[in-house]
């Protein structure tokens, strides 16, 4: 089943439901597709899209726990408007995920049939200042030769048209939580490394942690 049309984000709710995500970090401002085969997942994927297609997308501490309580998550995740859901015939469910915002796990107060939380959203700071500007300069060109030089981007610039949209946002958008948003995404970092990226808060810090990853 299909399901793909318009849907205008609402505002943001005291709580949401929750979507623990292996090995996989999702950053703000970017899109991913996402497969989903856990019965606690899939409810909750079921919930978000029967009512305002938003859910907390939060990565789990250790990628082999089956079924992760509140303490095998970290506490900040993201908000994301659900575009596009696939039922495949196998059971599992394939969706297309635009990050929104960061969001900090207050509370979990539902575990059962689906993982909900309180959350509360995280601002993203924007220092304009000589520094991070220079700093943009440098993320930048460092991402140039990290692909001349052979860096495998996960995405296939030939397969997959979020590439090219991430790759104009790299080399022209001049704001450095963008900046920073696209790069993580795009590339296999760490997920220590890029969980630490979304829960930094500075702008500047978060340019300089990237810089040191790249």
């Amino acid at each position: 089943m299909i399901n793909d049309f318009p849907v205008q984000p609402l505002k943001l709710p005291d709580r949401l439901p929750v979507g623990p995500l292996r090995d996989t970090v999702m950053f703000p401002e970017t899109t991913l597709p996402i497969v989903s085969g856990r019965p606690k997942s899939k409810a909750a994927l079921d919930l978000a899209w029967s009512t305002n297609r938003l859910v907390v997308f939060v990565t789990q501490k250790n990628s082999k726990m089956e079924d992760p309580g509140p303490k095998d998550l970290y506490q900040v995740g993201t908000v994301c408007l659900l575009k596009r859901l696939i039922k495949n015939p196998e059971g599992d469910y394939t969706v297309s995920a635009e990050g929104l915002t960061r969001v900090f796990i207050k509370n979990i107060t539902r575990v059962d049939p689906y993982l909900e939380a309180e959350i509360e959203e995280i601002p993203q700071l924007f220092e304009k200042n000589e520094e991070t500007e220079a700093l943009i300069r440098t993320v930048r060109e460092q991402f140039k030769k990290y692909i001349e030089l052979g860096g495998t981007p996960i995405f296939d610039p030939m397969a997959v048209p979020a590439w090219a949209a991430n790759w104009a946002v790299i080399i022209q958008n001049d704001d450095p939580n963008l900046l920073v948003n696209s790069i993580a995404q795009t590339i296999d970092f760490k997920v220590i490394d890029k969980q630490q990226l979304l829960e930094m808060v500075s702008a500047t810090e978060r340019l300089k942690r990237l810089s040191e990853l790249l």
